[in-house]
């Protein structure tokens, strides 16, 4: 290959994804997690292939007494490359609903086995506990500020399209996940989108307009379902990842330690039944 090839392709891969997916992946293995890249699902509406970057994933298994459980958390993800800043929308006076308080757990996107032997443990615990989510206002839009050209001409809001692509394979990942649904295994699932540039927060303070530069914020939309779940996206920048991989190991630790509890239960009923 001649030096003018590789820097062409260098130069090609500047605005390409595929270096973004390496790094999050490395950092992804660091923090602990598995993780599989370029995931196929078919797009039922168009009868298509279609691609999720890469899947993280964790698996805590319990034993005791002969009964055995597992939880499995899954995160989905997402990653972009953009030479532009994005701009996440958020309105100050919220819906109390979207931030991270205990009860917001119950719209997380998790199986119907999680939403009844373990969510109600993981509201009773969520508040104070390391979490993925912010705890201040959620975000309603996300764009791609392409800088130097009118907003009014700028192109298809690849932000936006990113967010419905990883939201897209979650929904694919969670019917999956419903069809082979068995009484042993259960799951939460996490979409996450990722990208190489500058995250701005923009919203409007009691002195008026403020942005501000953040390394993520949480994507609330509310017109989503997914499952009996909502569709919240935490966007992090590559700068913020390292922050955001030690909050979602942690959380993912102390959510896969409810699998204990699950066992225990499992064990008393058991225990009560034999007395019966």
């Amino acid at each position: 290959m001649s030096d003018d090839q590789k820097k062409q392709i260098l130069k090609w891969l500047d605005e390409h994804g595929g270096p973004v997916e390496l790094q999050v992946a490395s950092a992804f293995q660091r923090a602990g997690f598995t993780v599989s890249q370029g995931l196929h699902w078919l797009d039922l509406e168009s009868s298509k292939l279609r691609e999720c970057d890469l899947l993280a994933f964790r698996q805590r298994n319990i034993a005791v007494e002969g009964t055995h459980f597992a939880v499995a958390t899954t995160f989905l993800v997402e990653c972009k490359r953009s030479q532009h800043p994005w701009v996440a929308f958020v309105a100050n006076d919220d819906d109390p609903f979207a931030k991270n308080e205990p009860y917001t757990v119950f719209s997380w996107i998790v199986d119907d086995l999680a939403r009844e032997h373990v969510l109600p443990d993981v509201a009773q615990l969520a508040k104070g506990l390391p979490s993925i989510y912010s705890d201040g206002p959620s975000a309603y839009s996300l764009v791609e500020a392409r800088l130097g050209t009118p907003a009014q001409k700028t192109e298809a809001n690849r932000a936006f399209n990113a967010v419905q692509q990883v939201l897209d394979a979650t929904e694919a990942r969670y019917e999956k996940i419903i069809k082979a649904e068995g009484k042993s295994r259960c799951h939460f699932m996490f979409p996450i989108l990722v990208f190489d540039g500058a995250l701005y927060r923009y919203s409007l303070g009691t002195s008026g307009a403020e942005l501000q530069q953040v390394p993520e914020t949480t994507l609330f939309l509310r017109d989503r379902m997914l499952g009996s779940g909502m569709a919240r996206v935490q966007v992090v920048t590559l700068r913020g990842l390292e922050g955001f991989l030690a909050r979602a190991k942690a959380q993912e630790g102390w959510i896969g330690d409810l699998a204990y509890k699950v066992v225990e239960r499992r064990n008393e009923a058991k225990d009560a039944a034999r007395g019966a």
